[in-house]
């Protein structure tokens, strides 16, 4: 019994010294990198940072789409898996124009800007989501 005791102690010492090391925050004195563009206008005798004055212009030519099957469809989420058996999986904040009308086994066609990956999350915008014809 004064084995087990002894074994329950240190076990709880070992993983509340676990706990309090996962808590701990970071505290540095060093402030946010913020990226340099190095094109710099002046405007009303003042000068600053262009990429701080202005929002990226999204043109036409950014624009791309992509077809496949709608294999699931969530409320922030769906899932496009292409013909070559390619699997997207898309988040959105808002949904797209379209997506109320599909249902998942639908062929799509999706409009977007940004990059797509298997691998790693879309951060791009969805445009429109329109069944394909």
């Amino acid at each position: 019994m004064k084995k087990q005791f002894t074994i329950l102690l240190v076990t709880m010492g070992i993983m509340s010294a676990v706990f309090a090391g996962c808590g701990k925050e970071e505290t540095g004195t060093q402030p946010p990198a913020v990226p340099e563009s190095g094109v710099e206008t002046q405007v009303g005798g003042e000068t600053g940072n262009q990429a701080d004055t202005q929002e990226p212009e999204i043109s036409a030519g950014d624009t791309k789409t992509v077809s496949g099957t709608l294999e699931e469809k969530k409320d922030m989420l769906f899932i496009i898996t292409t013909d070559d058996g390619e699997a997207y999986s898309i988040g959105f904040e808002t949904a797209p124009e379209g997506y109320d009308q599909l249902k998942a086994g639908d062929s799509v066609v999706m409009e977007y800007t940004g990059e797509l990956s298997v691998v790693d999350a879309f951060t791009g915008e969805v445009i429109s989501l329109k069944p394909a014809k």
